[in-house]
């Protein structure tokens, strides 16, 4: 394996950086929070919002913490928009897709589009 730049002269690896879609979902919140707490990765939370509106408590905890110092950002993106996901994903090396429609639409193509084929 090749060496990993060294952020703060301690040894450690930099973090490295990953998108999560659909990243203000229940699932997405947790694995957010894990790789926060990993400490291996900073975090591009994605999704439709314009701008993120941290839950009762979120201001204190580990999001609210990492968005103020860095580790992780906030990028609105539709997954259905390529321009969106190219800006939201730029300088990520991984991308862990949680994002779905809607399950209370009943809109089967927007579901495929979505969860299948993005943009």
């Amino acid at each position: 394996m090749g060496s990993q730049p060294d952020s703060d002269g301690g040894g450690r690896p930099e973090a490295r950086w990953c998108a999560v879609t659909g990243g203000r979902g229940f699932m997405a919140r947790h694995l957010v929070a894990a790789l926060l707490r990993s400490g291996e990765w900073r975090v591009r939370v994605t999704d439709l919002a314009p701008t993120v509106v941290l839950g009762p408590g979120e201001t204190e905890e580990l999001l609210g913490d990492a968005l103020r110092d860095g580790r992780a950002v906030y990028a609105p993106a539709d997954v259905c928009n390529l321009d969106q996901l190219i800006k939201a994903f730029e300088g990520v090396e991984v991308v862990f897709h949680t994002a779905a429609a809607d399950p209370s639409k009943n809109n089967i193509e927007l579901h495929y589009k979505v969860n299948v084929e993005g943009e």
